[in-house]
C-alpha cells in the first residue's frame, strides 16, 4: 500500500490484488492533481474542512 493520499471515511473496497486497483488509484491521483476532485467533492459535500 502506498502513501496515506486522504484520511476521511470512506473508500473503495476491492479484493487485494485485483486488476483495478492500479488505474483507480491512478485515476484518483490524477483527479487530485488538476483539482477535479476538490470540485467534485465540494459539489456534493460542501466545502472540505480546514487542515484537509
Amino acid at each position: 500500500m502506498g502513501d496515506t493520499l486522504l484520511a476521511d471515511d470512506y473508500g473503495i473496497g476491492m479484493p487485494q490484488g485485483h486488476e483495478l486497483v492500479d488505474p483507480i488509484n491512478h485515476a484518483l491521483e490524477v483527479l487530485m492533481e488538476n483539482g477535479t476532485y476538490d470540485d467534485i467533492y465540494e459539489d456534493y459535500f460542501g466545502e472540505r474542512p480546514m487542515g484537509t
